[in-house]
């Protein structure tokens, strides 16, 4: 499963393979290129959508160069820095009241 996401201007390929890769569109090259970080990005993906966040500032640093996903039962993020897949308390999902899966993005 693969996801296109805008991150400040340029276009990311996130593949949710074994392993997770991720790559940069080159404009020049015409051609995908391997990325080994996200900086002080981070990238939310779900079914319907997905979109980057800068996560340069405050608190929100700790998130930063991370992919985050939801599973079935949890969230779960992609750390760029360790190449490891880790459960994240963002966003708790409660399955018995709740069906939807939504990231909520308070800047917008």
């Amino acid at each position: 499963m693969s996801h296109l996401v805008e991150s400040e201007g340029d276009l990311i390929l996130v593949y949710f393979g074994n392993p997770l890769l991720v790559f940069r569109f080159d404009w020049l090259m015409m051609a995908w290129v391997k990325e080994d970080s996200l900086g002080n990005q981070a990238i939310f993906i779900n079914k319907t959508s997905s979109y980057a966040v800068s996560a340069a500032a405050g608190e929100a640093r700790n998130l930063a160069d991370r992919i985050y996903y939801r599973g079935f039962r949890h969230t779960w993020f992609y750390s760029m820095e360790t190449g490891h897949h880790q459960c994240s308390e963002l966003y708790p999902i409660d399955y018995k009241t709740s069906r939807q899966r939504v990231w909520i993005d308070p800047s917008h």
